[in-house]
This record gives structure tokens, sequence and C-alpha cells, in this order.
């Protein structure tokens, strides 16, 4: 199983519904390249299920605990590098001055 996002990472929060709407599951690559055809849709980012597994563990492992506190820039960053998620996709915005 595969998943396409066709919403890059730093725009996520500009409109969560929207974001999670265009998240897609489908059972190859090549059914996701197909559908994007037919659709005329550009390409997102796509990633095996045990790719999303393996980012959902590290972004979330710590999230039943009561001192839980969300990700720093730093560690969200740590996190990509260290899933070789390092594509123009996953690049945290630039901070604004």
């Amino acid at each position: 199983m595969m998943m396409d996002d066709d919403v890059p990472f730093r725009h996520w929060h500009d409109d969560l519904i929207y974001t999670w709407a265009t998240i897609r599951f489908f059972r190859s690559e090549d059914s996701i390249r197909q559908w994007q055809v037919e659709q005329g849709n550009f390409q997102g980012e796509i990633l095996s299920l045990a790719e999303v597994w393996e980012l959902s563990q590290r972004w979330y492992h710590q999230r039943l605990s009561p001192v839980y506190r969300g990700c720093t820039v730093a560690q969200v960053e740590e996190i990509f590098r260290s899933l070789n998620l390092t594509s123009e996709f996953w690049r945290m915005p630039e901070p604004l001055e």
C-alpha cells in the first residue's frame, strides 16, 4: 500500500481539512501514477505504508505522555532527515523576519 499527498508539509497547517482530504491511499505506486495522469494532478510525495508508519512512530512516540509537547522545528527537521524525507516537499517554511 502506498500513500500520496499533494500538499507540501509547510502548508499542512494552512488548512488541515484540505490537507487530510488530499492524502490518498493506493495499492501500488503504479496505481498512484495512473490516477495522477487521469486526474491531471501534479505529483506531491509518495510514501510506502511502512514509511508512513515509521514517520508516525517518530512524530507521536510520546503523544500519550502527560508531559508531551509538540515537536520543535529542529525535531521535525531531524525526523525528516532521519527518514530521508529531504525533498522540497518536506522543507519547513522559512522563518518570518
